[in-house]
């Protein structure tokens, strides 16, 4: 449950827009029983997507968070896997191109904590750092992956097209 009384197996998301500096977590549920929250961060990747997103355009990355973990993935020359973990919303880990945008509630998973760190391995097999491509195989196709393993369903929304997600929640923001 939320801390609104809503239950976390909201068919939508819900756009938390939490940064890693706010200390506001009465947003993100506070007791899911055995359920746990699945929650993708999104990051800008360049200044430019401050002038872009309005019109649909971008460059993000993106990672999910579950159990306290965030999972991501890069690519590197090597045959193993590119996925690693940071701090949730930790943009300074990722490099100073990055600079933290949302976090997104896509819903709850029923895994436990060793299923889940199963499930990241396998998928590492799949998104190994050598097999990274900028449009076919990058961090939001590894997001979308993982996020489709934990609600067993497809997901919400499509990760690798948010910029049209953040052009039409900035063409209905009333402040800027």
């Amino acid at each position: 449950m939320f801390s609104n009384g809503l239950p976390c197996n909201l068919p939508f998301p819900s756009c938390l827009g939490i940064s890693k500096d706010s200390g506001n977590d009465e947003l993100l549920p506070s007791n899911t029983g055995n359920r746990e929250p699945v929650i993708l961060n999104v990051y800008d990747m360049y200044w430019i997507n401050e002038y872009t997103t309005s019109i649909g355009l971008g460059v993000f990355h993106s990672g999910v968070e579950i159990f306290g973990t965030e999972f991501a993935y890069g690519g590197h020359p090597f045959p193993f896997t590119g996925v690693f973990e940071i701090t949730p919303r930790d943009h300074d880990e990722l490099g100073e191109q990055f600079h933290f945008r949302q976090s997104i509630q896509i819903g709850c998973t029923d895994f436990t904590y060793q299923e889940v760190r199963r499930i990241v391995e396998e998928l590492g097999n799949q998104f190994r750092g050598d097999r990274y491509h900028l449009m076919n195989n990058n961090c939001n196709h590894f997001s979308s992956a993982l996020t489709q393993w934990q609600m067993q369903k497809m997901q919400p929304i499509s990760i690798s097209s948010v910029a049209k997600y953040f052009k039409y929640k900035n063409s209905i923001r009333l402040d800027s």
